[in-house]
């Protein structure tokens, strides 16, 4: 039997994903995909990293997330149903912002040369290893600034001023500072000497008397 009149077909939203708490201390990582499970994957292997996964279902979402997260790299499935990675590959490249922003393309088929010359940085076949994944993003993203300092408005001076070309980490204050040169290995440090609980001075003894840290140059402010 059969309905008179049928019911319209309900057009099927995608799933949101939820944007995580951005942690200053770690570099943000734009991973466009539409498959959720994929998204979750990649948040797997970031765990432990420098790097924090900032998920992306659709070519939209991902353009906002590039304002608010000021992502240190792109990671993006180049066969999205229903969009033109291609095409946003280069629009991201031909930006004078974005142009540094690396950008690894993710596909079931390799084809370098293709991504390569539209502007892709990387390209990884699927399904992706943690192991490729992680060695692709620390080659591309291989200077990192952190800066030491218990003023919002500073580091965000020296995170706009940086820009793409270098990703910022962030600690407010000397004990959270010292555990991220020694868990990051930062390539530059910037140090203010008023910190809330220990002095500037104390963080950048404490930074020359570790072996791990000693050979990183710092910057005081």
């Amino acid at each position: 039997t059969l309905p008179m009149r049928s019911a319209p077909l309900a057009t099927e939203a995608p799933a949101q994903v939820n944007a995580p708490v951005l942690d200053p201390r770690r570099l943000a990582v734009v991973a466009v995909d539409n498959d959720l499970e994929t998204l979750r994957e990649y948040e797997t292997m970031l765990q432990g990293s420098a790097f924090q996964l900032v998920p992306a279902r659709t070519i939209r979402q991902a353009r906002d997330l590039l304002l608010s997260a000021q992502p240190a790299a792109i990671v993006l499935d180049i066969e999205l149903r229903g969009e033109n990675a291609w095409g946003w590959l280069s629009e991201v490249k031909s930006e004078p912002g974005m142009r540094k922003l690396p950008i690894v393309i993710t596909a079931l088929a390799e084809d370098p040369g293709k991504s390569r010359a539209l502007g892709a940085d990387a390209c990884l076949a699927k399904p992706v290893t943690r192991a490729s994944l992680l060695a692709q993003l620390d080659a591309l993203v291989s200077v990192r600034v952190l800066v030491i300092d218990d003023d919002p408005t500073a580091r965000y001076t020296v995170r706009r001023f940086l820009g793409a070309g270098a990703p910022v980490l962030e600690a407010e204050d000397g004990v959270s500072g010292l555990r991220a040169a020694s868990q990051l290995n930062p390539d530059l440090i910037v140090l203010d000497l008023q910190l809330p609980d220990l002095n500037g001075g104390e963080v950048l003894k404490q930074l020359k008397a570790s072996a791990s840290t000693r050979a990183i140059p710092v910057v005081v402010e």
